[in-house]
């Protein structure tokens, strides 16, 4: 957002650095116009115990909530949105000891309304925040001047207070951004989800009092954990807002940590047998909604047999990033019912971040230890098909990358050549047909999906991989990892992670819909395993044969896009599960042989083609079900939708999503 886009002070042309002295200010009523220009407030005077938010211990920090009172500061007082610079400047500001009743009384001398009385142009500041005509008097007796005033209602926002993540991240809310601090707008975005769902909680509680389910944890303290570990966890499980759990611990304590006086505490859970039970970590901490969301949700869907919430990445500090949203993960915290053996299909999922987990590894480690050692498929055949036409560089590496990096038995290589002229392209072609690849000729205009047909039909493996001639193999295990994951009869097309010649993942599944529309998913860094998708690229897809006749092979009415796509709907719509091979990792030069769809010259056939996908698939393009209901659909997943917490109360209070 430019500087002459908000309402910064840096875009209205004021120097910033001269908002804010270093000198007290007097404690009497400012008159108007009687402000000095230079205001600060006393270290003492900074706030303390008396803020909204709960701190480090479940999930934020005084770095997001400075950005979030400037922010509504600016709305209040100013009603406009600062620009990024003047954003970080009073962030800094306040970490520097400066108050928010010092920046009040700069940005008051601003404001339109700057010449009305003072009470009444609190009673005006007043009505802006949208509070009710009752209790204004008692608030402005309350404090000893108007910043002071302005102060408070930033402190103590009302229930329904003005979105500020729509007027900043209009396009959606980045996880990843540092440009004030790192993570700042996740955490700002974490913190009005996290109001809504307190609030929420405090609403359901007259029910859960007289209804709620018993909620026992079980906790291993392992060697690893320190004192400050467990005090995290169990301060956290002191501040939930439903109160009928109970927490068992086993293992030995780490030095320096005893038990609370807490009798649902202890060594062993007692009383009455548990509804719900789950597992935490050392160091894990909970939302303070967490166990009331998921009391509820036991209410509410009396037939499931259990639910798994969200979580983010909490460091040592308390400083919670790398959301962690997966409408299908099963790896954080999962409650299930007594007894309930609760298979996959058997549970929902709370689409919220309620668990913190304490990140103790790096990403990369994690992903060196969940890489298990796979053999070739025995018995399994696989033919590689490779449409092609001219561009003899990147066809020569692909088939290089092939033989010399993948590991185990040569798979049977099919080139389909579209009507190569280069004589570089010719030669190369007619040198692997004697080394043994099969080359069939195929002129004419480009047809993604008749090529692959043929391919597939000259072709003799039990197991068939498409390959794009632009891909190149970059890890020896990509091609046992993809076969071995097309064994599974359940499984349809099967695909592979591909990534960009810089190293960023440039396919991990596709996501498709609302209507005929895809995109990419977005796939955070060290994702490993097999895992559902809607649809995978045609770039490298793996299918066994069989399954491949079943289906018809690739639709010829759609020759340069959604075919593979469309391949994967029909895959989907027979009752088979389309997946994503993680570990199968291969380089992808993307748009080597083609231009991209979005170039004019494609818009006609793009056109064309989604009108045909919607009629074929009418009924089945709803939002994708793989895309966490938070997250925004134009980003593949990676960006928050800054509306949901108007809705995300709505969305838990149905008892979670499948």
């Amino acid at each position: 957002m430019g500087a002459d886009a908000g309402g910064g002070l840096a875009g209205q042309g004021i120097a910033t650095h001269t908002l804010v002295g270093a000198r007290d200010w007097s404690a009497q009523r400012a008159m108007p116009g009687s402000a000095p220009s230079s205001i600060a407030w006393p270290m003492a005077a900074r706030r303390g115990a008396s803020v909204p938010f709960d701190g480090a211990v479940d999930g934020t920090d005084d770095g997001a909530e400075r950005v979030a009172d400037i922010v509504r500061l600016y709305r209040l007082v100013l009603d406009a949105i600062p620009d990024r610079p003047g954003l970080r400047h009073h962030a800094d500001l306040l970490a520097a000891g400066h108050t928010l009743a010092g920046l009040a009384a700069s940005l008051l001398r601003l404001g339109a309304d700057s010449q009305c009385r003072p009470v009444e142009r609190a009673a005006l500041l007043w009505r802006r925040d949208g509070r009710g005509r009752r209790g204004f008097a008692a608030a402005w007796r309350q404090t000893p001047d108007l910043p002071h005033f302005v102060a408070s209602l930033i402190r103590h926002p009302p229930l329904r207070s003005r979105s500020q993540l729509c007027a900043l991240f209009p396009e959606g809310v980045d996880p990843a951004l540092d440009d004030v601090y790192p993570g700042w707008a996740y955490r700002l975005w974490s913190a009005e989800i996290r109001q809504v769902l307190v609030g929420m909680a405090r609403r359901l509680m007259p029910l859960l009092r007289l209804a709620g389910p018993r909620i026992v944890l079980s906790l291993d303290i392992d060697r690893s954990a320190s004192a400050a570990d467990l005090d995290a966890t169990l301060s956290s499980l002191a501040r939930q807002i439903y109160g009928r759990w109970s927490l068992s611990l086993t293992g030995p304590f780490p030095a320096g940590f005893s038990l609370p006086p807490d009798p649902r505490i202890g060594r062993a859970a007692t009383g009455p047998r548990p509804c719900l039970h789950g597992a935490l970590r050392p160091g894990d901490t909970l939302s303070p909604a967490c166990l009331a969301l998921f009391a509820y949700a036991a209410l509410r869907r009396p037939g499931i047999a259990g639910w798994s919430c969200d979580q983010d990445r909490r460091d040592p500090d308390g400083f919670c990033t790398d959301p962690q949203l997966d409408p299908i993960r099963r790896d954080g915290l999962v409650l299930r019912r007594h007894g309930a053996s609760a298979p996959g299909g058997a549970t929902r999922h709370l689409p919220a971040v309620l668990l913190h987990r304490l990140a103790r590894t790096t990403r990369a480690a994690a992903t060196q230890a969940a890489r298990t050692p796979v053999r070739f498929p025995a018995r399994s055949r696989v033919s590689v098909v490779i449409a092609t036409r001219d561009r003899a560089a990147l066809l020569r590496r692909c088939i290089e990358s092939l033989r010399e990096v993948t590991a185990g038995p040569a798979p049977e290589i099919v080139l389909v050549d579209n009507g190569s002229r280069e004589p570089d392209a010719l030669a190369l072609l007619a040198s692997l047909q004697e080394q043994g690849c099969t080359v069939l000729r195929r002129p004419g205009s480009f047809n993604w999906s008749l090529l692959n047909n043929a391919g597939v039909r000259a072709s003799s493996g039990e197991i068939v991989v498409l390959l794009n001639n632009d891909t190149e193999c970059i890890e020896a295990d990509w091609l046992e990892r993809l076969a071995s994951a097309c064994l599974d009869p359940a499984a349809g097309p099967v695909g592979a992670r591909l990534l960009y010649a810089d190293g960023t993942v440039q396919h991990a599944g596709v996501l498709i819909g609302p209507g005929p529309h895809a995109a990419h998913r977005w796939s955070p860094d060290g994702e490993t395993g097999i895992r559902s998708v809607s649809a995978v690229t045609g770039a490298c897809m793996a299918v066994r044969r069989t399954l491949f006749d079943r289906l018809g092979g690739f639709d010829e009415a759609l020759p340069v896009t959604w075919n593979d796509l469309d391949f994967c709907l029909r895959a989907r719509a027979a009752g088979l599960d389309v997946r994503l091979c993680s570990d199968s990792v291969l380089r992808h030069h993307e748009l080597g042989t083609r231009t991209p769809d979005s170039a004019p010259e494609n818009q006609d056939q793009l056109a064309r083609t989604r009108a045909y996908i919607a009629r074929r698939h009418a009924g089945r393009l709803g939002r994708d079900r793989f895309l966490h209901p938070l997250a925004m659909a134009e980003a593949g997943g990676r960006l928050l939708d800054p509306e949901a917490p108007r809705w995300i109360s709505a969305l838990v209070a149905s008892g979670g999503v499948d």
